[in-house]
């Protein structure tokens, strides 16, 4: 169990420009100039009326009181200029330590080359060998190849034998790299293309990514009927086909029912009560619970599975596949597993004026924050674990809390958050070398991480959390499970 001061709590996306903060440097100096300029017209006005000089006159008491304000003038203007200056001189410092494009290049290159190094580097077999499923070595993708000499680089010297690639994964200085590189929408299918075949996803789960953006269009699976004129059925799975060229993709129909009866339940409260009521992915997948809230209005809290790991990896009726993976990585909702979670709250009577919390997990994390950004619900929290969601952009009404371990590549393969209201809460899960490159991922891991953020004192956590729990403690409702079955 990890100690309360293991997590970091963040908030906001990447939102800090360089070239704004100069602009705001600019601004500030301008405005230290303004103020010497006044404190300067205050001394001559002063010693122009005097109060000896308005004695001399006979000056009205007001004309006395005017020149006690420009006495006061002289004394707080001088530290209003050296304020000015010193936010000009910190806004400048931190527009040098936030030049996050200059920094995100290095990040990536860092990655890019260190990962190479690993591949180059590979024994014929062994542990740190990988192979594809014929037994084959892996050769170096063509996609990192690619990446490789957009960022002008070359494939570097192999690392040495041995190196582990579970641990290169969970190295946080890799992982700044995968997310600099994932922020931009066509490196991040071809860094899903160079890296996940290493994870032991073959090519065919991830062509449906291809078809998705032009000019790649190796084949593509495809579901459903229309087809195109060349296309032949995958071995795999008989009622799907892969076609060749930039198509259209044919979505496959998917049936939701629900699995078994409705059951009492009571209002979840917290982050970890919530992680805890995901369903596991392969008896059901979409878990709805509605509630009366004292209004006597409805409340809906929704839970989505992660990605099923023991579903077939392509072609299986299982929608919560890398298939499903594949496409909602480039931020389509077409994929299966979102269209069945539509499918299921359509079941549970859920409509776009129903109050809902989403909470999802790995996969299950970017399809609820794909329903929120969809503006067809209204979403009033969203609570991710483990997601690769960071392009997408929730509405700025929604409460969002992203739960991204510091050593998980999953979440990387999203980019930096671009939601400017998410409360990021990270920490590195792992206390020893890990045993398989899945072991940070694992939704265990983000219970316990829930259980932290439960227990901290963060301020905006802590109002994101009670955004989250609007209805009374030990509130009665239903619970539904949903199965979700391509075909």
């Amino acid at each position: 169990m990890a100690a309360p001061g293991d997590i970091t709590v963040t908030t906001g996306g990447v939102s800090v420009v360089t070239d704004d903060l100069l602009h705001v440097a600019t601004q500030l100096d301008k405005v230290e100039s303004a103020v010497l300029e006044a404190l300067a017209a205050t001394r001559t006005a002063q010693l122009e009326v005097s109060p000896a000089r308005l004695r001399f006159v006979d000056a009205p008491a007001t004309a006395f009181a005017a020149e006690a304000g420009l006495a006061e003038l002289l004394v707080t203007l001088p530290g209003l200029a050296v304020e000015a200056a010193e936010l000009a001189q910190g806004v400048r410092i931190a527009a040098e330590q936030y030049d996050f494009a200059e920094v995100s290049a290095h990040d990536a290159a860092w990655t890019l080359t260190a990962l190479a190094a690993w591949l180059v580097s590979r024994p014929a077999a062994g542990a740190n060998a990988v192979v594809d499923r014929m037994g084959l070595p892996v050769p170096v993708p063509p996609e990192l190849r690619g990446l490789l000499e957009r960022a002008g680089l070359a494939v570097p010297p192999a690392m040495a034998p041995g190196t582990d690639f579970a641990e290169l994964v969970a190295e946080p200085r890799f992982l700044a790299g995968v997310r600099a590189l994932a922020d931009d929408a066509a490196a991040r299918v071809d860094l899903l293309h160079a890296l996940l075949p290493l994870f032991g996803v073959p090519a065919a789960a991830l062509a449906l990514s291809r078809g998705m953006r032009a000019p790649l269009a190796p084949p593509l699976p495809h579901g459903g009927t229309a087809l195109p004129a060349t296309v032949a059925p995958l071995p795999s799975a008989p009622n799907r086909a892969v076609a060749t060229g930039t198509v259209t993709p044919v979505l496959a129909p998917v049936t939701v029912r629900p699995s078994g009866g409705a059951t009492a339940t009571t209002a979840p409260t917290g982050v970890a009560d919530r992680l805890a009521r995901i369903p596991p992915g392969a008896g059901a997948q979409v878990r709805v619970e509605t509630y009366r809230a004292e209004d006597g209005s409805e409340v809906v809290e929704v839970f989505v599975a992660g990605t099923d790991s023991k579903a077939p990896v392509v072609g299986g009726d299982n929608p919560w596949d890398w298939e499903s993976n594949a496409v909602a990585a480039v931020g389509d909702e077409s994929s299966d597993s979102y269209r069945a979670t539509v499918a299921a709250l359509e079941e549970a009577g859920v409509d776009s004026g129903t109050p809902v919390n989403v909470t999802g997990y790995s996969q299950g994390a970017r399809i609820a924050a794909l329903l929120a950004a969809s503006g067809d619900y209204n979403v009033n929290a969203v609570l991710e674990a483990g997601g690769p969601s960071g392009d997408v952009h929730l509405p700025a009404d929604v409460a969002h809390v992203a739960l991204q371990h510091d050593d998980d590549f999953v979440p990387a393969l999203g980019g930096y958050p671009d939601d400017p209201n998410v409360v990021v809460v990270g920490r590195e899960a792992l206390t020893a070398p890990p045993g398989d490159v899945w072991d940070a991922h694992a939704i265990e891991r983000y219970r316990e991480t829930g259980e932290l953020a439960d227990a901290s004192q963060d301020d905006a956590l802590v109002r994101a959390i009670g955004a989250m729990d609007v209805l009374p403690a030990g509130a009665g409702g239903t619970r539904q499970d949903y199965l979700a079955r391509r075909g």
